[in-house]
C-alpha cells in the first residue's frame, strides 16, 4: 500500500475502496478485509466470514484465504477478536509437556458449541463448526507454520550426511565452527 501520510485522508480512502469492492459484480471479499485490517475493523471481517462460511463451496474457500491473508497481516490482537467474533477461542501456546491438556481444552470446547446455537439443524451446525475450527487453526497459526515448514523441508537441497560426517570427524572449536557455518549455508 503507499503511504498516505495523514490518518484522516488514508482511512476515507480506504473506506472507498471498500465501497468500491462491494459495489463491484462480485464483490472482492479479500481486499475488503484487508482494508479492514488496516482500518483496525475487526468485526466487519467477522460479518464477512460469517457470511462466506455458511454459503458455497467456493465463498467457504474464500474464507479460508481471507484466514491466511489476515494471519499474515494482521495484528495478533486484530486476530484475537476475529477469533473471539467468530465464536472460537483464541489458543494460547502451550509448552510442550502441556500439549496432552491442550487437547482436553480443545474437545472441551467442541462439545460447548452446539449448546450456544440450537437453531440450525444438527448437520448445518456441525458442518459450520467444523468450518470454523479450520479456520481457527489457520488463525492460530498452525495451518501456516506447518505449511511453511513442510515447504522449507522440501525444498532443502542440504546434504545430512556430509553434515553428518564434518560434524563427527571435527573434534576443535576450528573445525565445529566451520562445521556449524556450512550447515548455515547448506540451509539457507
Amino acid at each position: 500500500m503507499t503511504l498516505l501520510q495523514t490518518r484522516t485522508v488514508r482511512n476515507k480512502v480506504l473506506q472507498l475502496l471498500v465501497r468500491l469492492y462491494t459495489n463491484l459484480s462480485t464483490p472482492d471479499y479479500t481486499n475488503m478485509c484487508q482494508c479492514h485490517i488496516y482500518l483496525n475493523e475487526p468485526q466487519t471481517v467477522v460479518n464477512i466470514l460469517n457470511k462466506l462460511i455458511s454459503g458455497n463451496e467456493e465463498e467457504q474457500l474464500m474464507v479460508f484465504q481471507i484466514c491466511f491473508d489476515v494471519y499474515e497481516s494482521a495484528t495478533q490482537h486484530f486476530i484475537d477478536h476475529v477469533m473471539e467474533g467468530l465464536g472460537v477461542k483464541p489458543r494460547k501456546p502451550a509448552p510442550a509437556e502441556e500439549g496432552g491438556e491442550k487437547e482436553s481444552g480443545e474437545e472441551g470446547m467442541e462439545v460447548d458449541k452446539p449448546a450456544d446455537e440450537p437453531v440450525k439443524t444438527v448437520a448445518q451446525d456441525s458442518a459450520i463448526d467444523k468450518k470454523k475450527e479450520q479456520v481457527a487453526s489457520i488463525l492460530n497459526g498452525e495451518v501456516p507454520i506447518t505449511l511453511k515448514s513442510q515447504f522449507l523441508i522440501r525444498k532443502s537441497s542440504s546434504d545430512m550426511l556430509v553434515l553428518k560426517n564434518c560434524k563427527d570427524s571435527s573434534r576443535n572449536a576450528v573445525c565445529h565452527t566451520a562445521t556449524v557455518i556450512a550447515n548455515s549455508f547448506m540451509h539457507a
